[in-house]
């Protein structure tokens, strides 16, 4: 996930879903072979997201919910995870 890039989409709620699906896309494209692993992946693209808009507030609100469902789900497999957190973006 490239960090220089900017959010382009405007309205908060887009933004927030835009984010959330960025947040599992993350997820899913991931080749973590444990959670751990996967953990910090998400952990980094999550910061990216973060900084391309750091005003809107929606988009830090579904990432915190994201990051939840990830902690919720910790202790899944990794497959049952990424499914989870697609689940809570759509």
């Amino acid at each position: 996930m490239r960090s220089d890039k900017k959010i382009k989409d405007k309205g908060a709620p887009l933004i927030g879903v835009s984010v959330a699906l960025g947040y599992a896309l993350s997820a899913a494209n991931s080749r973590s072979v444990s959670v751990e692993e996967l953990k910090k992946r998400l952990k980094i693209d999550s910061e990216k997201l973060r900084a391309t808009r750091p005003t809107a507030v929606n988009l830090f609100w579904a990432l915190d919910r994201m990051e939840k469902k990830f902690l919720q789900c910790e202790f899944k497999d990794i497959k049952c995870i990424k499914k989870e957190i697609l689940k809570e973006a759509c």
